[in-house]
């Protein structure tokens, strides 16, 4: 599995070396950083290690259309581009200077029927109100798929066909993958095949049946996040411009553990103030959750919306802090590092997110001999068994269940 530490690591290293070549540029190091953390999400989410053959599919399959202009996007692609290669350099131990690198052209599907595909697919989840995240991985799973079918002269959505799908998994594109890198490619693959299927789109309505099934069911150890950087999380930062609504969405995933999606869509009317209930209908699963608030919960979201949600009408709890009032999107709290500047980071929390709150929350309940059954009934699982998983939330004490090999004959130099 790949080394969570490891990236973060060469990032950090590229950026010092950037600093000492003397760039100050603020555009220069913010895009660095985007670029970086969606790339670091990327190859967690494929188990991937970083290379420039990985890089470079990646920047591929980025969409950079969102009510930006053209000239703005090529530029924020050829940084993203940059950043790649600055990485690769440094982890070559080429980087000695900074360096300007030749462009090159993305790759997109070039029938109108497939590009007007993509662009209503887009349309269509974020009108169901996935996470932005969510909705770029789908398109860059959607989009070699499509590219693919082009290579094999097909241009129109009608001559998609089982084997042809089929074939698209055998392809260079799926090699030197981790067998969970290619699940979740395929998983997102077979979506896009039954929303083609459920808009009339294609005749057949068993495509998706030919997406191949991965089985790589791993145990891995759930990482939470200790009582100090709790404490710091929750404290008062007056200088942050969300300060009040960071605090609100934080216990929300660390007391109810909500999912990150369900924060941003939370409303007023999923609130009952005098019960002291929130009842929402959850985005990943459909499924009805109905949760008591606590005290410190609740108190947190009165003092947000009374003293520092700016005035709209929107029905949406947790807005933005600046520029056009909008519903607040996973971007701003990317980052839950700012808040504990003084601690050893990586230690405290492990990655950035807002769901390693809900783990927390999971594997705190778990600790207090919670049945199983609750613990799961407070996530909103439709499945109980999924809550096994939070079983291993404890490393050192994991570390302990570890078999000794003192006990087992050998002789061999490899051992």
């Amino acid at each position: 599995m790949k080394n969570v530490n490891e990236f973060e690591k060469l990032a950090k290293g590229t950026k010092d070396k950037i600093l000492s070549f003397g760039i100050t540029s603020k555009t220069v190091l913010k895009n660095f950083d985007r670029c970086v953390s969606l790339l670091n999400k990327y190859l967690d989410d494929h188990q991937l290690e970083f290379n420039l053959e990985i890089g470079l599919k990646w920047l591929d399959q980025q969409e950079f259309t969102a009510t930006n202009t053209n000239t703005y996007n090529n530029n924020l692609r050829l940084s993203y581009r940059r950043t790649i290669l600055l990485l690769w350099d440094n982890k070559c131990s080429n980087l000695t200077e900074w360096k300007i690198y030749p462009s090159i052209k993305q790759t997109f599907p070039t029938t109108e029927e497939f590009k007007n595909t993509l662009h209503n697919y887009r349309k269509f989840l974020e009108q169901s109100l996935y996470a932005q995240a969510t909705i770029d991985f789908r398109i860059q799973c959607a989009k070699p798929l499509l590219i693919f079918m082009e290579s094999k002269q097909v241009y129109l959505l009608q001559g998609i066909t089982h084997a042809l799908i089929a074939e698209y998994f055998t392809t260079d594109h799926f090699s030197n993958r981790k067998p969970a890198g290619v699940q979740s490619e395929a998983t997102r693959a077979k979506l896009f095949l039954r929303y083609l299927e459920e808009e009339n789109l294609v005749e057949d309505q068993t495509l998706h049946y030919a997406v191949p099934i991965y089985y790589t069911q791993q145990e891995k150890i759930i990482t939470t996040i200790t009582l100090e950087a709790e404490k710091q999380l929750l404290g008062d930062y007056p200088h942050l411009l969300s300060n009040k609504r960071e605090k609100a969405m934080f216990l929300l995933a660390l007391r109810l553990g909500l999912r990150t999606t369900d924060i941003f869509n939370l409303k007023f009317e999923n609130i009952d103030w005098e019960r002291s209930t929130l009842s929402i209908l959850q985005q990943k699963t459909s499924r009805f959750l109905k949760l008591k608030i606590d005290n410190e919960t609740q108190n947190a979201l009165i003092d947000y919306i009374l003293n520092e949600r700016r005035q709209t009408s929107t029905a949406f709890i947790f807005i933005t802090a600046k520029g056009p009032i909008k519903k607040q999107s996973g971007n701003s709290v990317r980052d839950l590092y700012k808040r504990i500047s003084d601690l050893d980071k990586q230690k405290h929390i492990p990655h950035q997110g807002l769901h390693i709150l809900r783990r927390t929350f999971a594997s705190r309940l778990l600790n207090n001999r919670t049945p199983l059954a609750v613990i799961s009934g407070a996530l909103g699982h439709t499945d109980k068994n999924q809550v096994h998983k939070y079983l291993a939330t404890d490393e050192e004490k994991m570390r302990l269940c570890a078999l000794s090999l003192t006990s087992i004959p050998f002789g061999r130099s490899e051992f």
